[in-house]
């Protein structure tokens, strides 16, 4: 059974977010294409506990839902991961 950090993970790379390697032992980040009203670029990211943030850097982050206090987003994202995760793989040749 995938634990929470791997269906956020699926569930984000479903959405068309990117991994980015981070700084950051604590936290795996994650962008797309999307920039603040700085120009800086939007990352979220993934504890290992299942915490999900957003922020231009983990340090200067915020919450949008943990497992404990899900929020719509945190939700989504799980439910999209659960999608790809729960796919039957199909195998050529057989």
């Amino acid at each position: 059974m995938p634990t929470i950090q791997e269906r956020l993970t699926t569930g984000l790379l479903a959405m068309g977010f990117e991994a980015h390697p981070g700084k950051s032992g604590k936290y795996h980040a994650f962008y797309r294409n999307e920039l603040d009203k700085q120009g800086r670029h939007v990352y979220l990211f993934i504890g290992s506990n299942g915490a999900l943030r957003k922020g231009h850097c983990a340090s200067d982050s915020y919450s949008i839902g943990c497992p404990s206090m899900p929020s719509t987003a945190f939700k989504i994202i799980l439910e999209k991961g659960d999608a790809v995760l729960n796919k039957p793989i199909a195998f050529e040749g057989f």
